[in-house]
């Protein structure tokens, strides 16, 4: 509560008290930021806790069109979102952003067919030395969701990071993924025999033609020269090669990236700590393990982050 007493001494005081409020007001705040490239600008969310600056978790978010906050035009769920306002109550500041060519980094020069896995990890480092040259960081701890999990790995060493939590990433390379995913999905014989094909096709550096016309959205020609630049990383061995403490964390009901990843990257090293929260799926939310329930939950913004999430990155960092 601010008072304000006659005099000097008394104006004096209501000054600091108000450039302090203000202060406190500031950094409570989201700031959206913008990093001009060479490629066109990106652009990301610093959530600014109480501590300051000085220790930032910088997030990477999955697959596709993904953005910040864990959402696409399909679904909305603010999952990374909410994993940032719940670090930032914890004293945490955090950094997330949107990947060149999604949501609003989708404007500049960008070509799907020229795109490389390796043009992510490289935006993560900009992003990360641009944090620690402008906004005085000095300790980064990266956050991967899926995909985003490989991504702060190989940026991981460049930047230096002091830890790194790999939320619902494969632990083996992208293709064996993929193909798991499609054959969990019901696709007609034939249809997935060609996939399989295709992927193969992929893994051994080659464009796959003549791919099953129905999955022209997923085999097409501008984004084949991306998933061969992706299938070519073994997640799981790139993480135990780290130096710093790294993380694992897995849920119970994701439909996406089961749990059972958790043993490769345990089997590629004993140092990387591995959790599996109960009842949780890959966008972060309590669900069954029925597949219609679980991704009902993938629109559902209002559901809360699933108990225990928190703890096990909070207690990480804490370590």
């Amino acid at each position: 509560m601010l008072s304000i007493n006659n005099g000097r001494n008394g104006m004096k005081a209501w000054l600091v008290g108000i450039l302090a409020f203000f202060a406190l007001a500031q950094s409570a705040m989201a700031d959206d930021i913008e990093l001009i490239t060479d490629k066109g600008t990106l652009r990301g969310t610093l959530e600014i806790a109480d501590s300051g600056t000085e220790r930032m978790v910088i997030f990477v978010s999955g697959s596709g069109p993904t953005d910040r906050d864990g959402n696409n035009t399909q679904m909305k769920n603010n999952s990374l979102k909410m994993v940032a306002e719940a670090l930032k109550d914890a004293g945490y500041s955090s950094f997330r952003y949107d990947k060149r060519g999604i949501a609003g980094s989708a404007s500049g020069s960008f070509i799907e067919a020229d795109l490389r896995f390796d043009h992510f990890v490289d935006d993560l480092v900009l992003w990360g030395n641009h944090l620690k040259a402008e906004y005085g960081v000095k300790s980064i701890y990266l956050l991967g969701h899926s995909e985003g999990a490989l991504i702060v790995t190989l940026g991981a060493e460049r930047l230096k990071a002091e830890k790194v939590i790999l939320l619902a990433g494969i632990g083996e390379r992208g293709s064996s993924t993929l193909i798991k995913q499609l054959k969990a999905g019901g696709l007609p014989p034939a249809m997935l025999e060609g996939a399989i094909k295709a992927i193969h096709t992929l893994e051994k550096g080659k464009l796959a033609e003549n791919t099953p016309p129905a999955l022209a959205g997923l085999f097409r020609a501008s984004v084949q020269p991306y998933m061969i630049s992706w299938f070519k990383y073994d997640p799981a061995k790139e993480a135990a090669a780290l130096t710093m403490p790294v993380k694992a964390i897995f849920g119970e009901t994701d439909i996406q990236v089961a749990p059972s990843n958790g043993l490769v990257f345990t089997q590629a090293s004993d140092a990387i700590d591995v959790d599996v929260i109960a009842g949780m799926n890959h966008v972060l939310k309590t669900a069954p393990a029925d597949r219609a329930k679980n991704i009902a939950t993938y629109t559902q913004p209002a559901l809360p982050l699933t108990d225990g999430l928190m703890e096990s990155i909070l207690t990480f960092f804490a370590k």
